[in-house]
């Protein structure tokens, strides 16, 4: 079975120079059309997931043009976490787990962090906690972020 090819990108945003333009804040969008421009570079156009409008005819804040250089690339893993989010390249995953220390002592509850990162020719979790799970299984965690937005989890 293949996996379904779904990309996504952090567009580091843009800042006018002059009255004639507009300033686009820095965000997390879909990749929504991808394009050969040149030998050298790869032009991807990519919405906001921020949106406007009804849920029916909710169309994205921001369509920007963005190549390579300026906008990082994220592939979709083909997996969702334990409350069914797709989980992406440069997410960062929340495990948990119950630890017994002894039958009088009882039991404490060890939490673990990780981002998911694209290694060779697969997906790999790099643990960015002091506490180390013995197993950590991608599907098992939960998506609490990415290293973009909230860099604030891995400075654990």
């Amino acid at each position: 079975m293949m996996r379904e090819i779904k990309l996504r990108a952090w567009y580091p945003g843009y800042t006018a120079i002059s009255d004639n333009e507009t300033s686009i804040p820095p965000m997390m969008c879909d990749v929504v059309r991808f394009e050969k421009t040149s030998d050298y570079y790869d032009t991807y156009v990519l919405d906001s997931h921020k949106r406007t409008g009804s849920s029916l005819f909710a169309v994205p804040v921001y369509r920007v043009e963005s190549d390579e250089q300026q906008s990082i690339i994220m592939q979709y893993t083909g997996l969702k976490d334990t409350n069914g989010k797709e989980i992406y390249e440069g997410d960062i995953l929340k495990f948990e787990t119950t630890v017994l220390i002894s039958k009088t002592r009882g039991e404490i509850k060890e939490v673990a962090y990780a981002v998911v990162k694209w290694v060779h020719q697969g997906f790999s979790l790099d643990c960015v906690s002091e506490v180390r799970l013995r197993t950590l299984s991608i599907d098992r965690g939960e998506v609490v972020g990415n290293i973009f937005e909230n860099p604030e989890l891995i400075a654990r």
